[in-house]
């Protein structure tokens, strides 16, 4: 038999809350280390948690209050000092990571999250999209300075490269130039738990949130490439009767450059019905998407479209944009809509609640789609990759 890889990860973006990216680290992780092929092993050990600095948005929220104060307060001394002590204690990282990401204890390292510490490996790195570099605008200041830093400059080190869809492979090719066999398509998966369930456990976890079947539903970070401006504009435009049967759920926290946003929500959406539950638990989801009448998802631009496969994996309807990787996500699931088409995305909404029967011809072979987006195929394409780079080399 032969022996199995040794892979070494750097798991950070699993400690502490997760992203997208920490649900895919760690998921990918966990459906590897099931596998006889592979031998995995993490770089950031738990205690890196506790040099967590604050996000950006969480940064100005501190300082507007500190303003209002009129003085510099101890959250945001502290604010200051752990993002000193953060930035000391990832340069010694990447220092010493030349040491420990090393052939003498490992065959390969992966990088999950874009841009790979320095290391004598050969390595794989996870691209998950390319909107910094395609869409800066969406993005904080200080996100597109680490891009241009370090991104591009470390491109041609790559060993191989694994994408989250098709889509994102082609922008690769075409756009950074990159050979078409240096990158694999490793499609991301649906965490087990998000199926369909009975109705009674999807109104028991509802009423606790105060929640009756047949809203819609928008899962995700609320930044500026989701597009949430075009779908409250075009919510609020409904009939009050329709928008009394069916509110508009958020799911997800307050991202960067909402201001806007924000104003437009608590003075004119949520009046008209929009509500905002920001985080809620992951055990609180599969009954989201299970009651649901639509998944609304007017993205401008995704690498993968998580929330359009998990609600086809609960046996939902999604109502889409025209973005392609939701589109290659979908195949031919559900209904499309322009991007920024407000009259569109308000007939749609009207439609949806008037035509049960349109809704239920959207979701037809959904769940038989949604089987392809499993963490086991996702660690055996990856494996795959793992082998052809070593391969190669």
């Amino acid at each position: 038999m032969k022996q199995p890889i040794r892979v070494i990860f750097n798991n950070l973006a699993t400690l502490g809350a997760k992203t997208g990216v920490g649900h895919y680290t760690a998921e990918l992780i966990q459906a590897l280390s099931e596998r006889p092929e592979v031998e995995v092993s993490c770089y950031y050990p738990a205690w890196f948690t506790r040099f967590r600095a604050p996000t950006v948005d969480e940064r100005r929220h501190r300082k507007i209050a500190d303003q209002v104060e009129g003085k510099r307060s101890s959250s945001q001394l502290k604010t200051e000092l752990l993002i000193k002590l953060k930035g000391i204690v990832r340069r010694s990282i990447r220092l010493v990571s030349r040491y420990k990401l090393s052939p003498r204890f490992f065959d390969l390292y992966h990088e999950p999250n874009f841009i790979p510490l320095p290391s004598y490996l050969p390595t794989v790195v996870t691209i998950h999209d390319l909107s910094p570099l395609l869409y800066p605008q969406w993005h904080p200041q200080d996100r597109i300075a680490y891009f241009q830093r370090y991104f591009e400059h470390q491109l041609q080190k790559v060993a191989h490269f694994v994408t989250v869809s098709e889509t994102i492979r082609q922008e690769m090719i075409h756009k950074l130039g990159i050979s078409a066999e240096r990158i694999s398509v490793t499609y991301n998966g649906v965490r087990r738990h998000l199926r369909e369930q009975s109705q009674e456990e999807t109104e028991r976890v509802l009423q606790g949130l105060n929640l009756q079947r047949g809203y819609y539903l928008h899962v995700g970070t609320i930044e500026p490439r989701k597009n949430l401006m075009t779908l409250l504009q075009a919510y609020v435009q409904l009939p009050a009767a329709v928008r009394k049967q069916a509110p508009l759920v958020l799911v997800g926290g307050w991202g960067w450059r909402t201001e806007e946003l924000q104003e437009y929500y608590k003075h004119t959406a949520s009046p008209a019905g929009v509500r905002h539950l920001g985080y809620v638990k992951e055990e609180e989801l599969p009954a989201l998407y299970n009651g649901a009448r639509a998944l609304l998802y007017p993205s401008h631009y995704e690498g993968f479209g998580m929330p359009a496969a998990e609600m086809m994996a609960c046996g939902g309807t999604v109502l889409a944009s025209q973005a392609e990787a939701i589109q290659e996500v979908l195949a031919g699931c559900g209904g499309k809509i322009s991007a920024d088409d407000v009259t569109s995305w308000t007939k749609a909404m009207q439609r949806g609640v008037e035509d049960n029967a349109w809704l239920e011809s959207l979701r037809v072979g959904a769940k038989e789609r949604a089987k392809l987006f499993t963490w086991e195929n996702c660690a055996l394409a990856t494996i795959a990759a793992y082998q052809k780079t070593l391969a190669r080399k």
